[in-house]
């Protein structure tokens, strides 16, 4: 079985999916979770699931019958009232505009 590990070059935190049954859940690691709370806008691929976190509003836009796909914006609750949901039509693309407003 081959193994895909992407590594992020700044927290060296591996990460193939975020429910990846191989690595464990990757949205329990507390270095993940570390990670997040330094972002105002962090973004996810392969999520497979609905992603929540505290503090954070999380969109989440699933592939409809399926296993693979997903995808999740996490804004934090702080930004919430100048962020827009952009309707993308494509449940592998998920959008999202910010104003100053």
């Amino acid at each position: 079985m081959r193994k895909s590990t992407n590594i992020n070059k700044k927290t060296d935190i591996p990460v193939n999916d975020l429910g990846d049954k191989i690595c464990g859940n990757k949205t329990q690691s507390s270095e993940l979770v570390d990670l997040i709370k330094s972002c105002h806008i962090f973004c996810f691929q392969e999520t497979k699931k609905e992603l929540q976190f505290p503090e954070y509003k999380c969109i989440n836009q699933n592939r409809k019958g399926s296993r693979s796909g997903g995808v999740c914006i996490g804004i934090h609750r702080s930004l919430e009232k100048h962020i827009k949901q952009l309707e993308t039509g494509d449940p592998d693309i998920a959008a999202i505009s910010l104003s100053r407003a």
